[in-house]
């Protein structure tokens, strides 16, 4: 089986250690993640699934699943002359091919005035709140935006629930302190709220992705600088690994330098550069459907994000 793509990082970490030695780490219908001797996650993907950070994907039909092709958790996987194997199942993906992605950043765009990009954000939290799914932390959006911008949403409401209602004061404790610049304040609260919530990735980590995302293409909107932004991530994910699953402290990792996955970069690309409504609904609604409550959970994050700069 050939691979299809693979992310810039993962090629230069194949360049830099030539052979590399790792498990399966959890397989799942779409995503088998393969974690290498020295802790680091490479997620292998079905090509349905947006590229993330660190991603190596391959094709399969639209009804198959990776879960068919025998990789079963604890496996040994070996990466070496361009190809990726297992020992035990005899799974084999030719990487010799792939074209390559890059997950950082992309700031190569025409930026919008502040007047669209204010347009842009209606549109995202009105679809957001139609479209939303609300059993994460999401719902904590419009009180949060609420304390930033002093705007009231009249009819428009979330109801709480124990996951929403419970880090709500949290996170706006740590919101004051990024907005303040205070990184002890801010890595206090992080520490309360990483690993938080329901899922794979947990809801609470989900927000921080979207969070630290927005900052950073706000920033390079605003011309803020940039770096401060970068140092109070840093902030938030500095205990990450300790206190959240693997996979999503690699997540929250590769966010906090504004790495993320594709769709999530298309929205951000979106709401800063897009005068095309339709073409921000899609990818709002892209990001939305990122499993049961992640995309919801990372979009209030964004939205949050966003207007906090606007906001300054």
């Amino acid at each position: 089986m050939k691979a299809l793509e693979m992310c810039l990082n993962t090629k230069k970490l194949l360049d830099t250690q030539g052979e590399i030695h790792g498990y399966v780490h959890s397989v799942f219908n779409r995503v088998c993640n393969i974690v290498t001797k020295e802790d680091l996650l490479i997620p292998v993907i079905s090509s349905y699934v947006p590229n993330t950070p660190r991603f190596i994907s391959l094709n399969l039909p639209l009804r198959s699943n990776i879960k068919s092709l025998g990789l079963k958790r604890g496996m040994e996987v070996i990466i070496e002359d361009n190809t990726l194997k297992t020992v035990e199942a005899g799974f084999s993906l030719d990487l010799s091919e792939v074209k390559l992605w890059d997950a950082r950043p992309n700031f190569d765009f025409k930026r919008v005035e502040q007047k669209q990009l204010l347009l842009n954000l209606d549109i995202l939290l009105d679809c957001f709140i139609k479209k939303g799914k609300f059993t994460g932390i999401a719902p904590v959006i419009l009180e949060l935006a609420q304390n930033i911008n002093d705007k009231s949403f009249g009819e428009n409401t979330i109801e709480n629930n124990h996951y929403s209602g419970f880090v709500l004061p949290r996170l706006q404790r740590l919101i004051e302190g990024y907005r303040l610049g205070n990184l002890e304040s801010v890595k206090a609260f992080a520490k309360q709220i990483v690993g938080f919530g329901p899922g794979l990735t947990p809801s609470a980590d989900d927000f921080l992705t979207g969070f630290m995302v927005a900052n950073i293409y706000s920033a390079n909107h605003s011309g803020y600088p940039i770096g401060n932004i970068y140092i109070l991530n840093q902030g938030i994910v500095e205990e990450a690994e300790y206190r959240t699953t693997k996979v999503s402290s690699e997540m929250l990792h590769f966010a906090a330098k504004g790495e993320v996955s594709e769709n999530v970069r298309s929205l951000m690309l979106s709401i800063f550069s897009s005068n095309d409504d339709a073409e921000l609904i899609n990818n709002i609604h892209s990001v939305i459907n990122n499993g049961e409550t992640s995309g919801s959970d990372l979009i209030a994050g964004a939205y949050i994000g966003c207007i906090l700069s606007i906001h300054e």
